[in-house]
């Protein structure tokens, strides 16, 4: 029985709806009219619908905390007589609501709180501004830091508008700035002015913008989502923010703090986040320079990870594989480390990408649209399922919509909004013949089951590997002496650091013959107090072998930490027995770093200690002020 909830349309906003005009396909039409070997359905299909996005203006979201999630996207607007950005919502296959926006947006996002009784915020990047929507009414609105301006530059505008300097030469001036330091690094002001074709329209615009305030704006170019604190559907995010002057921000929605700030060495224009803020996290960014770089806890600036051989179209991540598509037809799959381990020609250009996931059937898919008016799915290197459409897909997003779970929302080059559900019957499994097909077509081996076996293809023999199995046959003398002499160096290594360790008495427990002693130690506490608890345990098997006369010494950086006890003495310890022992460490550093604390145990009348154990110490955590 192949159903959707998509036929419950609820009426959630106090806005009357608008029915979408235009051609509609209802899902109650479709489950006899698609073929039964379809894996999807379509629940909707508005050819009137007139929307012109990109998948970072897409989401799906549960916007009073009901069950029901709804569309929204940022529409540019470019199918408008008069070319006007707008936030549309859909409620099923109605658009519910649609809002005005300032600027064209380069990203749409929905955030939670901890606090259920509020309602979900919609944040939407513009320019240099993020606008946050609450019960789809305007809230507050966030500018980003703004970049310092070129001294030169500001110089050149202030005497122009002083009087000090005509238009020629502020024109003359700015030129020869912007020869000298990229147009990148000048206000959009500037820009305007030397990219003004008449000298007419230059001496209006720089007569109107003269007595403003000159600011170099920081623009954003993509957003994403970071789980705060537990990765739930709805848990608290932090959001990351792209911008053209090659920083990243991640602030917290609330109060739009900044929690993190780093540098790019190029421009961001995707994002991938995984992991937890307060935890540990891992962030691409996928740049126009053709590479993807890395931002992990503690980074100031991008690492490099990954070099394309083509600029990015898109860019997912499922589990361990990044999955990267590219301007020159290629999707490619990339370890963490950046190395690549498979990568696929496409049969036409790629015009974006969005992951498919699939909780009942513990399944991750790769959907890629591409120019030929097809949707490829891909699980790993294998491809699962194709959709044929009218028209060119250039936005996708996948999630639960209404009540349906695995819904994909579709936008073609024309304007078409389509709605695709999964039927519950779908499996994106090959036939052991067609896995084996593949696997032929791409060079690999594939195991088709216990029963059957599949013949290996083995690669030809290369001239390098002809010249190795030469050289190994006619030098195999020269090659077991030199792994010999390797070994007998390996073995000599691990025998003086070894005696190195024996020497200095590095370890809990002495080994020396008469003086087998033991001591471990715990440390309780968060800080900036600690106790640390030790366990000190003579092991001589001979019950007249106790020892006497013994010091507990502890080494530790003073300016860090502070002991109440420096020394502590051990008049006598009786074998196999423990003997505990108490110390309360303080941490004084005001800047939260930590370090390790030595404990040697040693003879009145001896230098060399006989057992050595290093604690390393936590970090403090804040003291609460009173």
């Amino acid at each position: 029985m192949e159903e959707s909830t998509m036929r419950r349309q609820q009426s959630t906003s106090d806005e009357p709806r608008k029915k979408v005009t235009g051609s509609q396909k209802s899902i109650l039409k479709t489950s006899d009219s698609e073929p039964k070997t379809e894996k999807w359905l379509l629940a909707n299909h508005d050819d009137q619908a007139h929307i012109s996005t990109v998948s970072a203006n897409m989401t799906l979201a549960d916007l009073h905390h009901d069950g029901d999630y709804r569309l929204l996207i940022g529409d540019l607007g470019l199918f408008q007589t008069k070319t006007s950005a707008k936030l549309k919502v859909y409620h099923g296959t109605f658009l519910q609501s649609e809002n005005l926006l300032v600027d064209l947006p380069c990203g749409v996002v929905v955030v939670h709180n901890d606090k259920p009784e509020l309602t979900a915020s919609v944040i939407v990047a513009s320019s240099s501004y993020l606008y946050v929507y609450r019960n789809m009414k305007p809230f507050y609105k966030f500018s980003l830091p703004p970049l310092e301006t070129n001294s030169i530059e500001l110089n050149a505008w202030t005497q122009y508008k002083e009087g000090k300097i005509d238009l020629i030469t502020l024109e003359e001036t700015l030129q020869n700035l912007s020869l000298e330091i990229g147009p990148r690094q000048l206000t959009s002001r500037t820009l305007m002015l030397l990219n003004t074709s008449t000298s007419e329209m230059k001496n209006s615009m720089a007569e109107h913008y003269k007595n403003q305030e000159l600011r170099k704006l920081n623009v954003v170019t993509c957003m994403a989502l970071l789980k705060k604190t537990v990765a739930e559907t709805n848990a608290p995010s932090c959001l990351i923010i792209g911008t053209e002057s090659q920083n990243v921000y991640i602030l917290e929605v609330e109060a739009f703090t900044m929690l993190s700030t780093a540098t790019l060495a190029s421009i961001p224009v995707f994002i991938q986040a995984s992991g937890l803020f307060d935890v540990e996290y891992r962030i691409l960014f996928a740049c126009r320079d053709a590479h993807i770089y890395l931002i992990k806890r503690g980074y100031d600036s991008g690492r490099l990870c990954i070099q394309l051989n083509s600029q990015p179209v898109g860019l997912a991540r499922i589990g361990t594989n990044i999955y990267v598509a590219a301007m020159d037809q290629t999707l490619s799959i990339y370890t963490n480390k950046g190395n690549r381990t498979w990568n696929m020609k496409q049969s036409a250009n790629i015009t974006t990408m969005e992951e498919i996931t699939l909780e009942r059937q513990a399944l991750n898919l790769v959907a890629v649209a591409l120019t030929n008016k097809t949707v490829v799915f891909y699980n790993d290197r294998k491809c699962v399922d194709t959709l044929y459409l009218d028209d060119v897909v250039v936005a996708m997003k996948y999630g639960r919509f209404g009540r349906e779970d695995n819904t994909l929302v579709m936008v073609t080059a024309n304007g078409s909004l389509i709605v695709k559900i999964l039927k519950r019957t779908a499996q994106f499994q090959l036939s052991i013949e067609q896995s084996y097909d593949l696997d032929r077509t791409v060079g690999s081996s594939l195991s088709i089951g216990n029963n059957s076996t599949a013949k290996l293809v083995i690669p030809k023999k290369t001239k390098l590997f002809v010249d190795q199995t030469m050289r190994e046959r006619e030098q195999y003398l020269t090659i077991h002496k030199t792994f010999e002499q390797e070994l007998v160096r390996l073995k000599l290594s691990a025998y003086k650091t070894y005696a190195k360790a024996f020497k200095s008495n590095l370890n809990p427990i002495s080994l020396k013959r008469f003086d087998s002693i033991k001591l471990s130690a715990k440390v309780i506490g968060l800080g900036p107090v600690f106790q640390i608890q030790l366990e000190l345990q003579n092991n001589n098997a001979d019950n007249n072998d106790f020892l006497t006369d013994l010091l507990m010494v502890f080494d530790y950086d003073s300016n860090i930490y502070r002991l109440a006890l420096n020394v502590i003495r051990i008049s006598c310890l009786l074998p196999n027995l423990i003997y505990r022992y108490n110390n309360q460490v303080t941490c004084i550093n005001q800047l939260n770093v930590s370090d390790s604390i030595k404990i040697y145990i040693s003879h009145v009348k001896e230098e060399i200690p006989l057992l050595t154990v290093i604690i390393n110490m936590p970090r403090s955590e804040q003291q609460f002020e009173q």
